[in-house]
């Protein structure tokens, strides 16, 4: 049985495939006419995402998907989060 996944959008940690950096999704806003602030982009659901580091842009999942800094729930046998390692974007890691 397939569920209409349509309106369902998941927080999830997203990293950028080319070039490691991590996506954080928030609305943007820029100075307008008269220096007032306005809105750009007000992240609505979304499935594609582009890297603010390389201007890659890639699909994680079929359904929407919300890049967030961390995930709010934990579970007892969870592991400590870490920080990855960030690649360079050629498929290998950086050099240390």
């Amino acid at each position: 049985m397939i569920r209409d996944l349509g309106a369902l959008v998941i927080d999830i940690v997203l990293f950028c495939p080319a070039c490691g950096l991590q996506h954080i999704d928030a609305p943007e806003r820029s100075l307008g006419p008269g220096n007032t602030e306005r809105i750009d982009w007000d992240n609505p659901p979304h499935r594609s995402h582009l890297c603010s580091g390389c201007g890659h842009k890639w699909r994680p999942s079929d359904v929407h998907t919300n890049g967030v800094k961390t995930i709010r729930s934990r579970g007892v046998n969870d592991s400590p989060a870490i920080r990855p390692l960030r690649s360079t974007g050629r498929g290998e890691l950086p050099d240390e």
